[in-house]
């Protein structure tokens, strides 16, 4: 019987692990949006996933901010509402001086690939 316990508590903190990791995985895969925009260069054309919450929408895209920094994120997808938390973005970033929806951004921007909004915080 005592094998049981023994191999169920195993089983619980097995499953304890994984859920920690898969709620921090995001925080923990990001990359800190002062960083992108600190040295676009460097990570222009280069594949980023960013962690944050939506500040403002446009036409074809929405800003992401991460508490250091914000940036412009194009998606042809469903636009998370302004306001959403946790979202995670995987995208290229992409050199500036177009103009987006009224927008005109001068910086690097990201085009995203993949928008999920995380269940955890």
């Amino acid at each position: 019987m005592k094998g049981r316990y023994a191999l169920l508590l195993a089983a619980v903190a097995g499953i304890i692990v994984i859920l920690a990791f898969y709620a921090a995985y995001p925080i923990l895969n990001s990359t800190k949006i002062s960083k992108v925009m600190s040295d676009p260069a460097s990570y222009k054309g280069k594949q980023v996933s960013l962690f944050g919450t939506v500040t403002q929408r446009f036409g074809g895209g929405f800003v992401l901010s991460d508490g250091t920094g914000t940036i412009y994120v194009t998606w042809s997808g469903a636009l998370p509402a302004v306001g959403t938390a946790n979202v995670y973005v995987v995208g290229e970033v992409t050199g500036g001086g177009i103009e987006i929806g009224g927008f005109h951004i001068a910086a690097a921007y990201l085009t995203a690939s993949s928008v999920s909004v995380w269940p955890f915080e």
